[in-house]
């Protein structure tokens, strides 16, 4: 009955995370983007750094419960979440995220 809310809540925390998680490196993407390094390759070192901790969550919570669907459930949403608040600072050009920080 809490599945969707669980769902939800965990989306909304996937988001604002990876927000606030980009939100200070945008010079240092775009740098990184300067120096050569593939929009693919970002993208997948900033989701993981991002996912690092609540991976680790959902699994313990699922080891403690017994029951790991909603933790899965859960972790699931929250990639979902980080991923759509990832994908604009690593795949715009560099030029313009330096051109949105000033």
């Amino acid at each position: 009955m809490l599945l969707p809310l669980i769902a939800l809540l965990g989306l909304g925390a996937g988001f604002l995370v990876g927000l606030l998680g980009t939100r200070g490196e945008v010079r240092t993407y775009a740098l990184m983007r300067t120096l050569g390094m593939s929009g693919g390759a970002l993208f997948c070192t900033v989701l993981i750094e991002q996912l690092l901790l609540p991976l680790l969550a959902t699994a313990l919570v699922g080891m403690i419960l017994h029951r790991p669907l909603p933790a899965l459930i859960f972790f699931g949403c929250h990639l979902a979440g980080c991923v759509l608040a990832v994908l604009r600072p690593v795949t715009a050009p560099p030029t313009r995220l330096l051109h949105d920080q000033d």
